[in-house]
């Protein structure tokens, strides 16, 4: 389904209404990577053209976590932070 635009490790993903996906944060997958540190990223891919485009990222660097839809929002939920630790905050993802 294209390719993206920041290849990335430990992203979350999720389906929107309208049917395009939301991918947010992971750890950028680049030599110059070391150690934990997540990026703040987020693109939406569109079924209709196949490719990703840039969203408004999020306030801080995650990874891993659960990138939950409700009502037309999305929301990640328990990432993990520079140098793995958890994050407690849930964020919206502004996709529209």
């Amino acid at each position: 389904a294209g390719v993206l635009m920041e290849p990335r490790l430990a992203a979350v993903a999720a389906a929107l209404p309208d049917g395009s996906v939301a991918l947010v944060g992971g750890l950028p997958d680049s030599p110059s990577r070391v150690g934990f540190v997540p990026t703040a990223n987020a693109e939406r891919w569109d079924p209709r053209t196949n490719e990703w485009s840039e969203l408004p990222g999020i306030a801080a660097g995650r990874a891993l976590g659960t990138l939950v839809v409700s009502g037309g929002e999305a929301y990640l939920v328990g990432a993990a932070r520079d140098g793995e630790v958890a994050d407690p905050k849930v964020e919206r993802l502004r996709v529209q």
